[in-house]
């Protein structure tokens, strides 16, 4: 069983340093919001990856964003989700029953809910060997908070076993800032289209415009990897081989001369 927090106050500026939270307005207005989540996250409490998840009502949660602070790493979060989805191990996971709750309380009450598990607390023995011991996940800190439509949204932070598990501090500064996160990442993420159909049509329109150069089969996947899709979402989206979406994914750098999907995400914003 994870450690749990229901927090019901007001951001406060006081909480953290000023400089941070000006750094956070600005790039939540340039960047995607899991993007300015963990640069933001990563100037409290070291992190390695930031998955941002929504749960749609009585849907299985879906990834919206996935990132890491390393370059290397950026497939890191898509490839776990979509084992995590592959083998419902959302149904073990505490998360999910406090995302039901606050979906029934809905986004009028200004509530968020702060659930941590250390490594050893995954409370399923397969789901912590495929994804939190083969990727030396130390632990798992989530900030779940209700958006519009009975959806709710939850910041899934990691760390390296080589950073060691999350202290009692770094836990305490991760509370004291999940109601500003709230306050500043609900209203944009609730102005991005509810459904991914029309997230990836929307971002489709802008890689045209943007990106004139791809062919139609490389703005499909451009579009996908910019919305958080895995690459075998992106390959079951489009009926193609998952090795197809890397070589499509791999012109697209080329031609767009960028190497990550952050680069991507900055030329569409």
């Amino acid at each position: 069983m994870g450690r749990r927090w229901t927090l019901h106050d007001a951001p406060r500026r006081s909480s953290v340093a000023t400089g941070a939270v000006v750094g956070l307005l600005q790039d939540v207005n340039a960047l995607a919001p899991g993007d300015a989540a963990l640069r933001f996250l990563s100037r409290l409490v070291p992190l390695e990856y930031l998955s941002l998840v929504e749960y749609p009502g009585h849907a299985p949660p879906r990834q919206i964003e996935g990132h890491a602070v390393s370059q290397a790493a950026q497939e890191t979060t898509a490839r776990c989700f979509a084992l995590y989805r592959r083998h419902a191990f959302f149904r073990l996971d505490d998360a999910t029953g406090l995302a039901a709750d606050l979906a029934r309380i809905g986004p009028e009450v200004p509530q968020v809910d702060v659930l941590h598990y250390r490594q050893r607390e995954i409370p399923d023995p397969v789901w912590r060997e495929a994804i939190f011991e083969r990727e030396r996940l130390a632990g798992r800190v989530s900030l779940l908070f209700a958006g519009a439509a009975g959806s709710v949204f939850a910041l899934n932070l990691y760390r390296d076993t080589a950073a060691g598990e999350f202290g009692a501090d770094e836990l305490a500064r991760l509370r004291a800032v999940a109601p500003l996160l709230r306050a500043v990442l609900r209203q944009r993420l609730q102005a991005q289209p509810a459904d991914v159909a029309e997230r990836v049509a929307a971002t489709e329109a802008r890689v045209a415009q943007r990106a004139p150069a791809l062919s139609a089969r490389e703005r499909a996947v451009a579009a996908r990897i910019a919305c958080g899709v895995s690459n075998d979402g992106i390959a079951a989206d489009l009926g193609v081989a998952p090795s197809t979406v890397i070589t499509l994914r791999k012109r697209v750098y080329t031609k767009l001369a960028i190497h990550s999907r952050i680069a991507l995400v900055w030329l569409l914003r």
